[in-house]
């Protein structure tokens, strides 16, 4: 929940491939693959494809996409002809010259913007994850600084289970972190649920913390 990240680390890819969502959660974001994606695009051409009437930099509000565009970006649209936009500006230069020049390329001012990890672990947060993750995932380039990276044909990496793959990047957290660790989810359901139900059940788990471990 919240406000999105602006592409700096996000996996972007081609919204106008009907099979692109498929792709990208089958077998590079590695979860079910019903899971939708969201559009970026360019902000001067947002009313152009979506109907929306506010302002969307931050991939907040659901809008529908125009009917006689659905077809030209398949892969960013639910099946209910909506979808969840973010508009782009000058202030984050960097993705704004990427989308125009896909623009230039495609006629089509839009990518594919999702969170740089694998199904079930956290966003890439170090330049180690982020290269851990390329050598993991079925990604083409990766974009460090104003360095793009790519595989040679030579390159393999041996292949290990995703539950492991996250519990090593877990590990790895825990070690760096000297902060408490806690679980959104569970945060977020009771808050919604009845708080009074989650304070008590905090300040037990407090009291054996303190008198019984």
């Amino acid at each position: 929940f919240g406000p999105r990240s602006l592409g700096a680390r996000s996996i972007l890819a081609n919204p106008t491939i009907p099979e692109m969502k498929e792709i990208l959660n089958k077998k590079i974001k590695l979860r079910e693959p019903y899971r939708p994606f969201a559009p970026i695009c360019l902000d001067k051409d947002v009313k152009d494809f979506f109907e929306i009437d506010i302002q969307s930099n931050f991939m907040l509000f659901i809008c529908k996409t125009k009917k006689d565009k659905i077809k030209k970006i398949p892969s960013v649209v639910h099946v209910d002809g909506t979808a969840r936009v973010q508009s782009i500006n000058t202030e984050n230069l960097h993705l704004h010259k990427i989308l125009t020049e896909f623009k230039n390329l495609t006629n089509i001012p839009i990518l594919i913007n999702t969170s740089f990890n694998i199904g079930g672990e956290a966003i890439v947060n170090t330049v180690e994850d982020a290269v851990n993750s390329f050598k993991r995932m079925d990604i083409d380039y990766l974009i460090l600084d104003n360095c793009i990276y790519t595989k040679n044909e030579n390159f393999s990496e041996k292949k290990i289970p995703v539950t492991q793959f996250i519990n090593n990047r877990r590990d790895k957290f825990k070690k760096k972190n000297n902060y408490p660790i806690y679980r959104i989810s569970y945060y977020n359901s009771n808050f919604y649920i009845k708080f009074s139900s989650f304070l008590i059940r905090k300040i037990k788990e407090i009291f054996f913390k303190k008198y019984y471990l």
